[in-house]
């Protein structure tokens, strides 16, 4: 699938100001817990790509966009991604930015294609009310449907300042309870299969020191 992102206008900006790719491909590098989740992500995706008989070529693909695929938090400010309690309706619309800005700062850093687009349409769900462009089921790239697992499973058992932590148990049943609407079915049930295997090699608190 193609990443189309003329007419994003409306792009997220730090209160700190203008931003630019470089500067921001910085501040994503320097932020410890944001660089963590990724690697993180990167791995187990990459892995699950496997598992799940994927090409080579396409395994390399989800592990690059796995490494970016919240570069575009960098936009959304320190304020709003650390927030202790529910996010506003407006700081929502801002955090469900952060895709759309992250393809178009990798983009400004001269990366283009399929990367691109799995960073864009890692939030969508599987049911059509994700987001940035609602997709629905084989619509979404498959590369962003097994990032979209990996991430929620690392959300879900790593700190957050809004949230607990979940066991793994725990968070195991919740992509159970949420395959076929928020997650692709045969994505969860793959990780579920190999979640041991998966999590022996990816699950590492201190990736980036």
């Amino acid at each position: 699938m193609s990443c189309n992102l003329r007419g994003e206008k409306n792009q997220v900006v730090s209160p700190a100001g203008e931003m630019f790719p470089l500067n921001e491909l910085n501040q994503f590098i320097c932020n410890r817990q944001l660089c963590n989740h990724c690697l993180r992500v990167a791995n187990c995706a990459a892995f699950l790509a496997r598992i799940l008989g994927l090409m080579e070529d396409e395994g390399r693909t989800i592990y690059l966009a796995g490494l970016f695929h919240d570069i575009g938090k960098v936009r959304v400010g320190k304020t709003i991604l650390s927030k202790p309690s529910s996010l506003t309706i407006q700081e929502r619309e801002i955090m469900e930015k952060h895709p759309v800005c992250g393809a178009l700062i990798l983009l400004g850093l001269g990366l283009k294609g399929s990367l691109l687009s799995l960073v864009l349409h890692h939030h969508e769900r599987f049911d059509g009310n994700g987001y940035p462009a609602r997709l629905r089921g084989e619509e979404i790239p498959v590369g962003a449907r097994i990032l979209s697992v990996a991430d929620a499973y690392d959300a879900m058992t790593s700190p957050r300042s809004y949230s607990r932590v979940l066991s793994p148990e725990e968070a195991l049943d919740e992509l159970k309870r949420c395959k076929g609407t928020q997650f692709d079915p045969v994505v969860v049930e793959a990780f579920i299969a190999s979640h041991h295997y998966l999590t022996k090699r990816t699950d590492k608190r201190c990736l980036v020191r």
